[in-house]
């Protein structure tokens, strides 16, 4: 069974408190969202591995780590890392990672700032593979498929579409 990776920490809690709030306007909303996936995929890259390799500085040379793999020319997709801002019913994950399958891909990575119980069991049911890394677990989806308590819309909030 997949993991899921609650993110208790500070910044990221009280970076969720300010996107949940109603009154936080698009243009704070757009950047809280874009700092909470940063702070997100530091602990969804955690594992990436490491190669050292030795470079010139001004002053000299020096051991430094690069990313294992990191060249323009890779053609074979090794990790993937799954970004929505809700997990809500679960749908679009579980199509987004079977397609990702059928391209080759097996390690895969979901992340998202809030995800709801039923999107959980969605994904873990269909994907027992792919660990969940997530800011919060909300208590469910109303009748509308909407998180509750949620932040509404994120697509709404983001883009300033009502």
């Amino acid at each position: 069974m997949s993991e899921v990776i609650i993110l208790g920490h500070p910044l990221i809690q009280h970076k969720i408190t300010l996107i949940r709030d109603k009154n936080t306007q698009m243009k704070e909303f757009r950047e809280l969202v874009d700092e909470l996936s940063n702070l997100i995929a530091y602990e969804a890259t955690r594992e990436i591995e490491l190669k050292e390799i030795e470079i010139e500085t001004p002053l000299g040379k020096t051991k430094s780590k690069v990313i294992s793999g990191k060249n323009i020319a890779i053609v074979t997709i090794r990790k993937v890392i799954i970004v929505d801002p809700m997990l809500a019913t679960g749908g679009t994950a579980v199509a987004c990672i079977d397609y990702i399958k059928k391209c080759g891909t097996a390690d895969i990575k979901f992340m998202c700032l809030i995800a709801a119980p039923e999107g959980i069991n969605m994904l873990q049911k269909y994907h027992p593979d792919v660990n969940i890394y997530t800011a919060a677990i909300d208590e469910r989806l109303n009748s509308h498929g909407y998180i509750v308590p949620g932040l509404g819309d994120a697509g709404d909030r983001l883009f300033g579409t009502k």
